[in-house]
């Protein structure tokens, strides 16, 4: 089987927003959220190696009757770390490091190797163009490992931070949540040609996810006919109408799409 290439996207840059946690604090609802407007600072970019997320599994205890056969098993609730190599030297990550706050001068006190403070993270991938691929948010977590700093030429103050999540709280009850722009299977048009096509026209629909399509519509208006040709293409009968504006949707049972601009022509013959 081919690898299809519209699943395969890299990300060119990684980056990591940090704030105190507070309980009640914004959800997000989608990728568009934007962690600057809610006062996250921009802590940086993950190096090249990206960050590890890892699974730790809670701890199950079993009661057992009289007899020694188990009745009952008790899940204790796991966690996540997710770990981050080689993170530039900010004024957010020093502090996340060292668990102090940093002075405008640039001058801090350590007198506990300790980490107390708690963070609401974002993270976000966004590939050659600055399209978003990925963005995760996670609610409530602490600074539970530090690698070794190594002070040379090569990686001076290079700081290497593992945090370990909690579950959040109210409308945030989760350790993470991510938006995967590669697993969204709702359709999307980025196409229709030719333009300016007439009553009974057929228009070519280009775009993503439109396998099992239930409906075309041009403007307001159910196309006459459509046919899915494949999962990134669709013809469809132009509905009668008058010319101008006519965005075309397509809908599947995972949703409506985009509404993507294009001008129809007058009425045909």
């Amino acid at each position: 089987m081919a690898n299809d290439a519209s699943k395969v996207q890299l990300i060119k840059d990684g980056e990591i927003w940090l704030k105190d946690y507070e309980p009640g604090e914004a959800v997000p609802t989608g990728p568009d959220f934007n962690p600057a407007v809610h006062d996250y600072a921009h802590a940086g970019y993950y190096s090249s190696d990206g960050f590890t997320l890892h699974p730790e599994i809670g701890d199950t205890s079993e009661h057992k009757a009289q007899n020694g056969e188990v009745v009952l098993e008790d899940d204790q609730p796991g966690f996540f770390t997710i770990a981050f190599s080689g993170l530039e030297t900010r004024k957010e990550i020093a502090e996340a490091y060292f668990d102090v706050v940093i002075n405008p001068d640039g001058s801090f006190t350590v007198i506990t190797v300790g980490s107390s403070r708690r963070y609401t993270m974002f993270i976000r991938g966004v590939d050659q163009s600055g399209e978003q691929m990925i963005f995760a948010h996670l609610p409530k977590l602490k600074v539970s490992d530090r690698e070794d700093m190594t002070f040379n030429i090569e990686t001076l103050r290079a700081y290497g931070l593992t945090f370990k999540t909690f579950q959040g709280e109210g409308d945030v009850a989760y350790h993470l949540k991510v938006w995967d722009k590669l697993l969204d299977t709702r359709p999307v048009v980025t196409g229709a040609e030719p333009p300016e096509a007439e009553t009974g026209d057929e228009v070519t629909i280009t775009g993503l996810n439109f396998t099992g399509a239930t409906n075309v519509k041009f403007g307001a208006t159910n196309a006459a006919d459509f046919d899915v040709v494949s999962d990134t293409e669709i013809t469809a009968e132009m509905p009668a109408g008058s010319a101008g504006s006519a965005a075309v949707k397509v809908t599947t049972p995972a949703g409506e799409s985009n509404s993507f601009a294009y001008t129809r022509g007058g009425s045909g013959a």
